[in-house]
């Protein structure tokens, strides 16, 4: 376990729109596994998490981003990184993830362990069905997650090195 017993937020951020469902999906998985200690959630806006997060806790989050792999890859950051802001810059929500972040930092809300799960989509179009990989790329990105967590790890990881250029959906 990555704390001491204090449990874990974390939270899903998504919509009903094609790839953009990914955050919901793992929240989803999560959520049939009870692990003890965690509270899961699930958002159509970042700007939510600020309603689960405390800062004694650590917060995990995962999200779609906007990139040219399809639903293939994902790549996990700690927060505050610069990349982030360039990779997770604007998107189908009302308030970006690097903002809320930032605000919750200013606040005081915000724990030590920041760590975000981005899931590459292609596809965000409304009423979209999700792409064919997504499903295969939420396994992957859940067992990560309890991997980190059971195991202690203290660095991110990835798959796949992120484009230039991606964008948050």
């Amino acid at each position: 376990m990555t704390t001491d017993g204090a449990g874990l937020c974390f939270v899903g951020i998504g919509s009903p729109h094609g790839d953009d469902r990914a955050g919901w999906q793992v929240a989803a998985r999560l959520q049939e596994r009870n692990l003890a200690g965690w509270d899961v959630h699930v958002a159509a806006s970042p700007i939510d998490l600020l309603d689960w997060v405390r800062p004694d806790r650590p917060l995990w989050v995962a999200d779609a981003c906007r990139g040219d792999r399809g639903a293939r890859v994902w790549q996990e950051w700690r927060w505050p990184t610069e990349e982030l802001s360039v990779t997770w810059g604007g998107g189908t929500h009302d308030f970006s993830l690097p903002g809320v972040l930032t605000l919750g930092q200013r606040l005081g809300r915000l724990p030590a362990d920041v760590r975000l799960w981005g899931i590459w989509g292609g596809d965000f179009g409304a009423a979209r069905a999700a792409g064919d990989q997504l499903g295969r790329v939420v396994e992957e990105v859940v067992e990560e997650i309890v991997r980190v967590w059971c195991g202690g790890d203290v660095g991110p990881t990835s798959p796949e090195v992120v484009p230039p250029g991606a964008g948050h959906a």
